[in-house]
């Protein structure tokens, strides 16, 4: 073990290196997938460099520590020699305090790192590599003591944390106390807590468990307060502009989530203390093996109903994120309802979810979870044994690939209902966006005084798709005054043969983008409300509620 404070090299690990065939290979599946890096734009070129010298934290464990023989050690250790063997790399680690190995980076004396938490400050410092991991905070408490129910509970209590640290940060940039104290490492905040000194430790999740574990901290507990941290996550760091070795660093973690590797060492740090993979990394990826596995259940269905028509789904191409994808899913939980009804089974809520800015595949793929929990209890009542698998995981998915893919399930459902989806179900997802603006209109304390157009009695399908399109401009129109990237969504319009499916899917778009407004204002707690059952609707009322619905959003002039 080293003095605090010092920097330890440690002789390159063995078979860290391979053939330039092995490299020549790996750029080609790479150029097929790689997604979401900053490599997406930037030209890949041979490896110039191949031996690196990479640093590592003393005392972080699971992820990044010192063994008894003075090694890093750890997942991410263990994850980045991985990479780098795959890569043709050789590795030389050096250990030390985490201020100081990351300033070692900044600095440009060490080249990597393998365990950083992404956030926007963090960013203009180094350059990320795709997460390989996600980021959850805890709060920990000395056995006996109150529990922590939300962030607002720890307003005026003691709590320690880890000098720079993630949990650090994020008690700083959210203000939760104004009674901080910190220690040099996560073992050390244990140690200071269980002295009887201060309320709580806030730390990363597994670290925090493993760290209690290792160190038979038996008389402290979790606080019941576990924080998913938007947007962030840990994954490698390189030096700011270093686009060469990201592109190789990604190349490798992605070559290794296709190999099975990556599900082995996560196994090896983690399956003691998170059994249930929380903070493993969940891609679009993920998300389409799932919706795949869902794809294939539903034609099980199918065949018990002897239903042997199809109907194809045209794919759509467009900058689509999670988001989209989220709403796809929640309009085939309607579909499953509607199923429901017709066979007098009990008729299950759809689900729901807070705002978010940003919203992870990982929502997406606990939504798909749900979603094969009711098909699975809609299979035993329907008398179906047979059982279907986890997919396997193709790299290179996007959210629009997911898209599509429960596009395509949403539209075999249309045949297992043996319906299409009516006016009155277009109506009542209308309702549920007239919620949410009027959720903002009193946010904003702007007065209602906005009038419904008159009812066109002979409108058209075509006249709802209009309309629809002129209330997503006004969503966006108020996106670009909250600096809210938008998306272009033009790739649904339809000029002819739209049908009520067309104009349901464009309301669950403007759902979709009204969250990124509600995320903005704060309004995290006004969660859409679920649809309700209405009669039968026509054209005209439907084109008539929209326009009214677009009417308020023109009330508003400022965020």
């Amino acid at each position: 073990m080293t003095p605090s404070g010092s920097i330890m090299q440690h002789r390159p690990c063995a078979g860290c290196r391979s053939s330039l065939a092995l490299v020549i290979l790996s750029g080609f599946l790479f150029l097929m997938a790689m997604t979401g890096t900053a490599a997406d734009t930037q030209p890949l070129t041979l490896p110039t460099k191949t031996a690196l010298i990479v640093g590592s934290e003393l005392d972080y464990p699971p992820y990044a520590f010192v063994d008894n023989q003075g090694r890093a050690d750890g997942f991410s250790v263990d994850l980045f020699k991985e990479v780098a063997e795959t890569m043709g790399l050789s590795v030389t680690f050096q250990t030390g305090p985490w201020n100081e190995v990351r300033q070692a980076l900044e600095k440009g004396e060490i080249d990597a790192l393998p365990h950083v938490a992404y956030s926007e400050q963090r960013d203009e410092v180094f350059d990320f590599s795709s997460l390989h991991s996600l980021t959850y905070v805890m709060v920990f408490s000395r056995r006996g003591e109150k529990q922590v129910q939300t962030e607002a509970d720890l307003k005026g209590r003691s709590v320690i944390a880890m000098d720079s640290d993630i949990a650090h940060d994020y008690l700083l940039t959210k203000g939760l106390t104004d009674r901080i104290h910190t220690e040099k490492s996560v073992p050390d905040a244990f140690r200071l807590l269980i002295s009887g000194k201060h309320d709580f430790v806030f730390a990363p999740h597994l670290v925090g468990l493993t760290t209690v574990r290792d160190l038979g901290l038996n008389k402290l507990v979790t606080a019941g307060l576990r924080i998913r941290l938007p947007g962030r996550g840990y994954g490698f760091a390189v030096r700011e502009g270093d686009t060469k070795l990201l592109e190789q660093l990604n190349q490798g973690l992605n070559m290794i989530k296709a190999s099975g590797r990556f599900d082995a060492l996560y196994d090896k740090w983690f399956g003691l203390v998170d059994p249930k993979a929380y903070a493993k990394e969940v891609t679009s990826s993920t998300v389409f093996a799932a919706a795949t596995r869902i794809e294939k259940e539903v034609e099980l269905i199918k065949g018990h109903m002897n239903l042997t028509q199809s109907k194809p789904a045209t794919p759509v191409y467009a900058q689509l994120l999670s988001r989209h994808a989220w709403q796809k899913s929640y309009l085939i939980q309607l579909k499953i309802n509607i199923f429901r009804r017709q066979h007098g089974f009990p008729v299950l809520a759809a689900n729901n979810l807070e705002p978010v800015l940003q919203l992870e595949p990982t929502l997406v793929y606990e939504q798909t979870q749900r979603l094969l929990t009711e098909i699975n209890l809609l299979k035993r009542r329907l008398g179906i044994h047979q059982v279907v698998p986890p997919q396997a995981v193709v790299p290179g998915k996007s959210p629009m690939d997911v898209f599509n893919k429960l596009n395509a399930i949403s539209l075999q459902w249309d045949i297992i209902n043996r319906s299409e989806i009516s006016h009155a179900d277009v109506y009542a997802e209308i309702k549920r966006t007239n919620e949410d603006v009027n959720s903002i209109l009193h946010y904003l304390s702007v007065q209602d005084v906005a009038f419904p157009p008159p009812k066109k009695v002979d409108a058209k399908l075509a006249d709802s798709m209009v309309v629809v399109f002129a209330l997503m401009a006004e969503v966006q129109r108020l996106q670009q005054l909250a600096g809210i990237s938008r998306v272009n969504l033009q790739v649904f319009k339809k000029t002819e043969g739209a049908l009520p499916s067309d104009v349901l899917n464009m309301v669950s778009m403007v759902l979709a983008e009204l969250q990124t407004l509600k995320a903005h204002l704060g309004l995290n707690s006004r969660l859409t409300p679920p649809a309700e059952l209405h009669s039968e609707k026509t054209f005209a009322e439907v084109t008539q509620f929209m326009g009214y619905v677009a009417n308020k959003l023109r009330l508003i002039r400022s965020l």
